[in-house]
């Protein structure tokens, strides 16, 4: 494994981590919800995190610098406002919908940045 291939796969591994938290976390909140259609979201995004998850265990793709976790995360966050959008008038729902989708546009910009900020890769010892 080059240097650049372990720079990758530990900011692939980074996002895959904090996707299968936050989907656990989702995961639990959905006997919690009184509507079905307060539910959808906390299903729905869980899938999303889980075929990113499967994107990082299957093959070699943990060691490739690709957009494939920056997209999961985006969606996840258009995913997130739109149902914060559904869910504005329930005021139980709304705080935690609100909370989530600011954790998850800060993460987005820190995986962002690291994606278009990789570090250097000299190899050169200090």
């Amino acid at each position: 494994m080059t240097l650049g291939e372990a720079n990758n796969r530990a900011l692939n591994f980074a996002v895959a981590a904090f996707a299968g938290a936050l989907a656990v976390a989702l995961a639990t909140a959905i006997p919690t919800e009184d509507e079905f259609l307060h539910k959808v979201d906390e299903i729905i995004i869980p899938l999303v995190f889980v075929g990113l998850l499967i994107w990082y265990f299957t093959g070699r793709r943990k060691y490739s610098r690709s957009l494939v976790p920056l997209a999961a995360i985006g969606l996840a966050l258009v995913l997130k406002l739109i149902w914060l959008a559904i869910e504005i008038n329930d005021k139980d729902d709304r705080g935690n919908d609100i909370g989530i989708s600011i954790l998850l546009g800060a993460f987005l910009v820190v995986v962002a940045w690291s994606y278009f900020r990789p570090p250097t890769t000299t190899g050169a010892a200090m």
